[in-house]
């Protein structure tokens, strides 16, 4: 019964390193960062989940708000919403 915490624990650790990528590739984008191998690794990690949001978010959104990419907050709400829905089926049901 254990090992189903242990695997939550693992979902969650992983969901919480990716958000804190996230937050690392948001901040360097706002800024005049040089390209080099650790940001091209971030991009290679990040993007993937944030493209397909942007995506969605182009052919819902209004023209006005497309100048801001809202896919970094959209892509938190979902992490934080997987990370409940972890914590609810490994930890509550076992």
């Amino acid at each position: 019964m254990y090992i189903f915490r242990h695997i939550g624990n693992l979902l969650i650790l992983l969901l919480n390193i990716w958000t804190l990528l996230l937050v690392i590739h948001v901040i360097l984008s706002w800024t005049k960062t040089a390209s080099n191998k650790y940001t091209v690794l971030l991009s290679k990690i990040v993007e993937p989940v944030l493209e397909p949001i942007r995506r969605f978010l182009r052919q819902v959104l209004p023209q006005q708000l497309q100048i801001l990419d809202f896919s970094p907050v959209v892509a938190w709400i979902l992490v934080s919403i997987l990370r409940s829905i972890i914590q609810s089926v490994f930890y509550w049901t076992f």
